[in-house]
């Protein structure tokens, strides 16, 4: 069982000397086994602890004074190319009769890290984001909302989460009632179009919009993204540009009669 399992086994004897390791070991922290049997298991730890830990196993078998035995916690260990890596360490006694010896189970926790840093690094970009991001659930309740979102109608999160996008009293007017756009999504996947809406102050504006469909692996719908841009210049310059052109024109016009 212990050669076969997924997480680390480390026996050591009550002067921290490896006596047993696991093929887990050997390909979490890089060293065949030739090279940990026998040896100190402070090998496997960084300073400050590498420097601590006998102190702690000698006031252990002195007194029964535990620092982590019996317990289970983060700590940081040491691998033979020098990296270090967050593992969750548990560490029990084997037996009160005869010589000390413990066990620890490692769980290597490099890959829940390094999710969590993707999480914080996307989570970031989406919250910084200039454009406007929407994340409703299928029926339209507003989950989140970024600050570009609250920049573009002037509504913050603590105004809108839990409110229905599609509902008569929604942050987007120009949408309320359509929940249909729901449902035609659940087929099209993904709709774009300009919006001319109102900011909660009543200042008219334009929005490029792009509603899609948030996904899992299976490909089953679970949430939908709404992407807003401020176009509101844009229009008024193509407004004016327009306006432009129409008096031009009629200038021109006159001309030619005249």
């Amino acid at each position: 069982i212990v050669d076969t399992i997924t997480d680390s086994v480390i026996v050591i004897d009550e002067h921290g000397i490896i006596q047993l390791v696991n093929p887990a070991v050997t390909q979490l922290f890089g060293y065949r086994r030739e090279e940990l049997i026998g040896h100190s298991i402070n090998m496997l730890m960084p300073s400050p602890e590498h420097d601590r830990h006998d102190g702690y196993l000698r006031r252990y078998c002195a007194t029964g004074e535990p620092h982590i035995i019996g317990e289970g916690r983060e700590v940081v260990a040491l691998r033979k190319d020098g990296r270090r890596l967050p593992i969750y360490l548990a560490v029990g006694e084997l037996g009160h009769d005869g010589p000390h010896r413990f066990v620890g189970i490692i769980h290597d926790l490099s890959p829940r890290r390094q999710a969590e840093e993707r999480l914080i690094l996307l989570s970031s970009a989406v919250e910084q984001a200039p454009a406007g991001i929407l994340i409703t659930s299928l029926k339209g309740e507003i989950e989140y909302l970024n600050a570009g979102f609250t920049r573009l109608t002037g509504y913050t999160a603590e105004e809108v989460i839990g409110r229905n996008l599609f509902a008569a009293n929604s942050v987007l007017p120009a949408i309320a009632g359509n929940a249909s756009l729901c449902w035609r999504l659940l087929s099209v996947r993904e709709w774009c179009g300009e919006l001319a809406d109102r900011r909660k102050t009543g200042e008219a504006y334009w929005a490029s919009v792009t509603f899609s469909l948030i996904q899992d692996k299976q490909g089953v719908a679970m949430r939908l993204l709404g992407r807003f841009q401020d176009i509101t210049q844009q229009k008024r310059d193509q407004e004016a540009l327009a306006e432009s052109e129409e008096r031009f024109s009629e200038v021109a016009r006159m001309v030619g009669e005249w």
